[in-house]
């Protein structure tokens, strides 16, 4: 797949990403929403030129700080996911991505604030806070 592109893996009942996926050098865009992840490969951040990574309706509880790497990252889809905080070096991606979907994930008001201050130049999308421990 060396000329790869695009790949939709959505709806198939994934459990697991192959590290392997980080030799799609050329991979733009990667959709495996809809499945049953419950974590990320670290070599994901490998892939340097993905502009669209779509991870909605998994079970992913944590994103591997390596997501700081995909500096052509314009949209990234983490909605209905059992996610808790994002990483740090998220930072990172402050003037690429545009558009961020955290909806259906229990931020607290104070978490959302901190993750715009962030990521002050994306447009991010949350569900209402709730005041929930």
């Amino acid at each position: 797949f060396t000329n790869l592109k695009e790949l939709n893996l959505s709806k198939n009942k994934i459990t697991e990403i192959p590290a392997e996926i980080s030799t799609i050098k050329t991979l733009e865009k990667l959709d495996v929403s809809r499945n049953k992840l419950t974590s990320l490969p670290i070599t994901i951040g490998s892939l340097f030129n993905l502009t669209t990574l779509v991870l909605n309706q998994n079970e992913i509880a944590k994103l591997p700080a390596e997501v700081g790497n995909l500096l052509k990252l314009t949209y990234l889809d983490l909605w209905g996911n059992e996610l808790r905080e994002l990483p740090d070096n998220i930072i990172r991606l402050k003037y690429t991505l545009q558009t961020l979907d955290l909806r259906v994930i229990s931020f607290r008001p104070a978490e959302q604030d901190a993750i715009d201050m962030l990521l002050p130049n994306t447009k991010i999308y949350f569900s209402t806070g709730c005041n929930c421990k």
